[in-house]
């Protein structure tokens, strides 16, 4: 089961009987506490799913891909 995961019990939620994971509070809480500052970590609550400006997977059913990179200066 996928809910077994303890690793992310607080970022899963269920909606209409699917499970989802809050990507960006997980990455959020694991940039805390891995050190950065909490003013320096930001989470625009962006979707890239519902906004037709950013490529989403999951709209768009291409099989074209992305790639973020994250650096700490």
């Amino acid at each position: 089961d996928f809910i077994a995961f303890n690793f992310f019990k607080d970022f899963i939620f269920k909606r209409k009987e699917r499970y989802f994971l809050d990507l960006g509070s997980f990455a959020r809480n694991e940039f805390i506490k891995r050190g950065f500052k909490e003013k320096n970590v930001l989470d625009t609550q962006f979707c890239s799913q519902c906004l037709e400006s950013f490529y989403s997977f999951r709209r768009d059913k291409t099989q074209d891909r992305t790639l973020s990179f994250i650096l700490q200066r």
